[in-house]
């Protein structure tokens, strides 16, 4: 299991096992691959002839491996929601693979759920998974990650700094065990993040100089715009130099509002509203209803002609990411 830190070419820190496919999904899978090198369909169009592959197979085997390769595929495009549905189905498969074939586990591709499911801060519909079977797992990689990502959700959730230091103390209580070391790179880049304490930036880069969390506190590489890195309360943001950068906009994806906020609470959404009003931004509160029913309340702030928008809220000291046409 690696993670796959969604840097921009992947990382809110995030994890995928390698697949080795069945001969016949491995077939079909390279077939698109190579018609999507050479142009002759578009990414869009592979997704919709998997799900075909997924309808039309009457082996479990490979309609399992279908769907992780789409759960894959639609994570790295941001289809965040989709990638759930193709990994928890996955997941629900109860196929044995030949011998000479490796897959992600049932737990593997919860994990994924879990990944996925704060990468559009559902926090609900993470807890719900981290509350699974996997809580119970006994493989000591599962168990790392879901600590970890335990953490991140807790932090996902919080709305001040004095949220922050629970947190922060099972971070630094972490890593110091042996059996947590998959995941050290991440909890170390998530503590340089959160308290803005070089201390963490230099633990990082010694120990894990070619990692992808390495390049990332060092400005080297970007992060995709996902919740964790815009609404997670920060302890010291004047001394993190993060690499969270605004995405330029262009004909196909426009920026039409930046986003600041996304609670469960709406007076927390009134409350961080009505500090943009105090200095000088018009803001707004927009309902988002879930499958599972919960109500979600994002505050954004319409994009200005000029595109600046972003960086007139960063300079008064607000986070936030842009939302694009």
């Amino acid at each position: 299991m690696n993670i796959l830190f969604r840097i921009v070419s992947i990382i809110i820190l995030y994890t995928t096992a390698h697949i080795v496919f069945a001969a016949s999904a491995e077939a079909v899978i390279t077939d698109y691959q190579n018609q999507v090198s050479s142009e002759s369909i578009t990414l869009q169009q592979m997704i919709s002839a998997l799900h075909q592959e997924i309808e039309n197979t009457s082996s479990n085997a490979d309609k399992r491996t279908f769907y992780i390769f789409l759960g894959e595929l639609q994570e790295q495009m941001g289809l965040y929601s989709q990638a759930i549905t193709a990994y928890t189905a996955a997941a629900a498969i109860n196929a044995t693979s030949s011998a000479n074939i490796s897959h992600s586990s049932a737990e593997q591709l919860i994990l994924n759920a879990i990944r996925c499911s704060l990468s559009i801060g559902d926090y609900e519909q993470a807890s719900h998974f981290l509350n699974s079977s996997i809580k119970n797992s006994t493989d000591q990689t599962i168990i790392a990650y879901t600590k970890l990502y335990n953490i991140w959700n807790a932090l996902c959730q919080t709305d001040n700094t004095l949220q922050l230091h629970e947190p922060v103390v099972l971070l630094k209580s972490y890593i110091t065990m042996d059996s947590m070391e998959i995941v050290k790179p991440a909890m170390l880049l998530t503590l340089y993040y959160v308290t803005g304490e070089e201390e963490w930036k230099n633990t990082l880069s010694a120990r894990y100089p070619n990692s992808p969390e390495t390049a990332v506190a060092q400005g080297k590489i970007a992060t995709l715009p996902v919740p964790f890195w815009y609404f997670v309360p920060r302890l010291n943001t004047t001394k993190v130099q993060t690499s969270v950068q605004q995405q330029t906009s262009s004909d196909s994806d426009q920026i039409v509002r930046q986003q600041l906020g996304f609670f469960r609470n709406k007076q927390n959404a009134q409350d961080l509203v009505t500090r943009l009003q105090e200095q000088g931004f018009s803001a707004q509160i927009h309902e988002e209803k879930r499958a599972s029913g919960t109500v979600y309340y994002a505050v954004t702030v319409e994009e200005n002609s000029d595109s600046t928008m972003g960086i007139l809220l960063k300079n008064a000291g607000f986070e936030c990411y842009p939302v694009f046409k």
